[in-house]
């Protein structure tokens, strides 16, 4: 296939559909057409037609006028083809279906009935996890299992032992994701090995490959190992350069700049945010743009650029509130309060950090909880509120606890709150619990030491 392009050409198509191409130009084409590209389906419908002329069933054609025009993959990737989108228009109603049954049962479900066990549903549940990813971290982990699941039911004799290989990897890949954004990291690292070993056995599928070092840059990055995660990041890239796909480019260069951010190069990050918004596709990937803008937003907060800030959270707010998806906002929340506070409106940023803390404490998300309750207690701290900061931190402690935060973590905070009990609290050690929080989340074999953190500037 044309590296130039994410699809075949007319070309390559007819080629594939008259025998004159090689095994692994076959593969590819096999694997597009899988893929469910409508564009391409539609020629293939024609060229399908053209090198069969007036016969219309597959069985009536002589062995040896098949062998001339069509090998075994071109047979059996349109007839898989066919099957597999028709699996696809069934899938959503079997979706919802299983949506109205608890976990248990949608697992008891899938496993007995030959009915969920297809290719096309597999996608679906997959899609919904990823989706999900975004609202509710833990329901997503909950949908990317069943998804598993399904990947190891489907029949690989239906559709090819090796694509289905692909799906499997596929399927760990998302439930690697889902486990980083539930920031559950052992798990997610875990997946995504298992994810990287099925993908190496299948059809070599450029896109997949690209998918999976998308997701470990993202899992490499939250544990800050950012050196690890540009060069995840840059496999990704250069797979998407060499597709054509400006699109999955402005997504990767987006993901840099995150990097980037993290290792406080802001300038460079919003360079690269802002190159990246001129190739993503609005129609394509909406709630990628709304990301953009949103790290763009932050990035103005940190680099003094307020205004800049205001304006883009301001617009930002109400697609996501239209968009539902409830992490999102809160995210989108939490910056505000972080410019209220550069602003100086403590009173108001401590509003918006309330609210978001008890969003993630519902959505168990107990390290940006923490997180956030730390910016509350800074807000509290600079309207003078010491005694209301002694009251969120005892009520945040054995919430978070509870949420199976890390006990070193906890640790910190309960420090935290004896120097707010004797009065000894200052903004440097606030401001040093959260880096401290954010780091033993990375890495959990951290110890809290009291005077060291008591010695930060």
């Amino acid at each position: 296939m044309s590296d130039r392009t994410l699809h075949p050409s007319h070309e390559e198509l007819e080629g594939f559909y008259q025998g004159r191409l090689g095994a692994p130009e076959s593969r590819n084409i096999v694997r597009h057409l899988l893929g469910g590209c409508d564009s391409c389906k539609e020629a293939s419908t024609r060229l399908w037609a053209e090198n069969l002329g007036s016969r219309t069933s597959l069985d009536s054609r002589p062995r040896a006028d098949y062998a001339a025009a069509f090998d075994r993959a071109a047979d059996r990737a349109v007839m898989t083809a066919a099957a597999l989108e028709h699996e696809r228009r069934a899938a959503p109603a079997l979706l919802e279906e299983l949506g109205r049954h608890p976990p248990e049962r949608q697992e008891l479900l899938v496993r007995n009935s030959a009915t969920y066990q297809t290719y096309g549903l597999c996608e679906f549940v997959l899609r919904r996890a990823f989706e999900e990813g975004f609202r509710e971290p833990s329901v997503a982990v909950r949908w990317a299992r069943l998804g598993v699941q399904l990947s190891e039911l489907v029949e690989a004799g239906q559709y090819g032992d090796l694509i289905v290989v692909d799906l499997r990897g596929h399927a760990w890949a998302i439930l690697g994701n889902a486990h980083r954004n539930a920031s559950q990291l052992t798990e997610a690292r875990k997946a995504l090995t298992f994810a990287s070993e099925l993908l190496e056995q299948g059809t070599g599928d450029p896109s997949e490959k690209a998918r999976l070092h998308r997701f470990e840059s993202m899992l490499e990055a939250t544990e800050r190992r950012y050196p690890e995660a540009l060069t995840a990041n840059q496999r990704a890239l250069a797979i998407h350069r060499r597709l054509g796909d400006l699109h999955l480019v402005g997504r990767d260069l987006s993901q840099e700049a995150f990097i980037r951010a993290q290792l406080q190069d802001e300038e460079t990050a919003i360079g690269l945010w802002e190159e990246a918004l001129e190739k993503l596709e609005a129609g394509r990937e909406p709630r990628m743009i709304q990301v953009v803008r949103h790290s763009l937003a932050v990035s103005y907060i940190n680099t003094g650029r307020l205004s800049e800030a205001d304006r883009e959270l301001t617009r930002l707010r109400p697609e996501y509130v239209a968009n539902g998806h409830t992490v999102d906002l809160l995210r989108c929340d939490w910056a505000m309060g972080q410019l209220r506070a550069a602003q100086g409106r403590a009173w108001e940023a401590e509003e918006f950090f309330t609210h978001v803390r008890d969003g993630f404490v519902e959505l168990e998300i107990p390290v940006d909880a923490a997180l956030v309750s730390l910016d509350l207690a800074q807000a509290l701290f600079d309207q003078g509120k010491v005694g209301k900061m002694r009251q969120c931190l005892s009520e945040a402690i054995p919430i978070l606890r509870g949420l199976g935060i890390h006990r070193e973590a906890i640790a910190a905070l309960t420090f935290l709150k004896k120097t707010a009990d004797m009065d000894q609290v200052t903004g440097v050690v606030i401001r040093a619990t959260a880096r401290f929080v954010e780091e033993v989340r990375d890495n959990p074999d951290l110890v809290f030491k009291a005077p060291a953190l008591a010695s930060q500037d």
